[in-house]
């Protein structure tokens, strides 16, 4: 068995546990966890024996296919690539443009030989398709083919069972292939089609080697400081910013966090308050977003859109208190609601009357009125869901996103 960390993008950070068939290379040192492709350079000159020492995690980025089920491939579709080669040649520091398709990895490096860490990586492919069309060891070996250094298939269900080979030949194989539950994975296939996405591999007997969790770290790090991808930072932009100052804890009426939001171009943090009714259990995600149509959420027979197993987001105001809001939406499915407040920046714990506290069973959060912009203007809808990705994140702290934001607001949005 394995685990995954999703490390990249933040809507989709999360880790689930999977099951390598029996009949590939199991994820072990030998295979997907050691053996540099690159000529790779500790930041004090030593080379390669970092296998030995343990000190090297690769960082794998995940990709669909483009046939979605990995059964038939262009040449060499999951290898690497130029981009990468440019940044493991330069130590990560390249120009804006292999940087912007690739900012993620481009910054771990320059973070590891700048701060002369203990730690070496480089990136590895992962391959995410769809179960059918050709059997399980047919996508192993096309995968593998195609440059993939590990395969991982999403399962029309929400069950891991035994992949099995039947009578087919499997002593050529050389690549790891798993099978993962459709709800694991179902978003990061999604997203991997046109988003960035990394994540870390390990075994699940053996847990995080010491060198992935320093990985793991630095990555957050990086992470916690960059405020959005919506509109570009530059990387020194980024790394010279601080994270959230994560001594200064919110109060008890100021409970809350950060909600990441993402779409097919890019992603961005906001500050929540979480309400004093409903649920106190966060976090939630990666789950789809879905504004409400009509935009006010007080008729539950109104609804003109699907909000069922999506956080679903309405619009402060429209004749009807937080609370109605909230019992309308849980009544047609949805698993949490954002409520989104009429002021550019500001956000606060919301109320419920005391008749309806006792029938709310979601949580609910509040969110400033520039995610309205950021879904209508700047993150484009994941094509085949015509939706956004959401993930609330209980961080405690506050992260300042709305003052971080780059972007200006127009004077009025229409609640429509």
């Amino acid at each position: 068995t394995y685990n995954l960390t999703e490390v990249y993008p933040p809507t989709l950070t999360s880790q689930f546990s999977g099951r390598f068939a029996d009949w590939t290379v199991n994820l072990n040192p030998k295979t997907a966890l050691s053996n540099p492709k690159y000529d790779i350079l500790m930041s004090d000159g030593r080379q390669r024996k970092l296998v030995e020492t343990g000190e090297f995690c690769p960082l794998y980025r995940i990709r669909t296919s483009r046939d979605q089920f990995g059964c038939q491939l262009e040449d060499k579709e999951f290898e690497s690539g130029p981009d990468f080669d440019e940044i493991m040649s330069k130590s990560g520091f390249v120009n804006v443009d292999t940087e912007q398709r690739s900012q993620l990895f481009a910054m771990v490096l320059q973070e590891v030989f700048t701060k002369q860490l203990k730690l070496a990586t480089e990136p590895r492919s992962l391959a995410v398709v769809k179960r059918g069309l050709c059997s399980f060891v047919e996508k192993a070996r096309v995968l593998g083919l195609g440059g993939a250094n590990v395969g991982l298939v999403m399962n029309t269900d929400d069950e891991v069972l035994d992949m099995l080979a039947g009578k087919e030949k499997t002593d050529d194989l050389h690549m790891p292939l798993a099978l993962a539950k459709e709800s694991d994975v179902n978003l990061i296939h999604l997203a991997a089609m046109t988003n960035d996405v990394w994540a870390i591999l390990s075994e699940s007997g053996s847990g995080m080697s010491p060198a992935c969790t320093r990985l793991l770290h630095l990555v957050e790090d990086i992470v916690d400081r960059w405020p959005h991808s919506v509109p570009f930072l530059s990387s020194s932009q980024i790394l010279a910013s601080k994270p959230p100052d994560t001594t200064k804890l919110r109060g008890v009426t100021e409970e809350g966090g950060r909600l990441a939001l993402s779409g097919e171009n890019g992603w961005t943090f906001f500050d929540y308050h979480l309400a004093m009714f409903g649920p106190q259990e966060v976090p939630i995600g990666p789950i789809r977003l879905q504004m409400a149509m009509p935009a006010f959420g007080c008729d539950p027979n109104a609804y003109t859109v699907r909000i069922k197993n999506t956080v679903v987001a309405i619009l402060r105001g429209g004749g009807c208190s937080f609370g109605i809001k909230v019992i309308n939406a849980q009544k047609l499915g949805a698993k949490a609601v954002m409520i989104v407040n009429t002021d550019d920046m500001k956000t606060m714990r919301l109320m419920a009357l005391p008749d309806e506290i006792p029938l709310i069973k979601i949580p609910c959060i509040m969110v400033s009125r520039r995610i309205q912009f950021y879904v209508e203007e700047q993150l484009r809808f994941y094509y085949l869901i015509n939706q956004h990705i959401v993930s609330i994140q209980p961080t405690g702290v506050f992260g300042e996103y709305e003052k971080r934001n780059q972007l200006t607001l127009p004077v009025r949005l229409s609640a429509g």
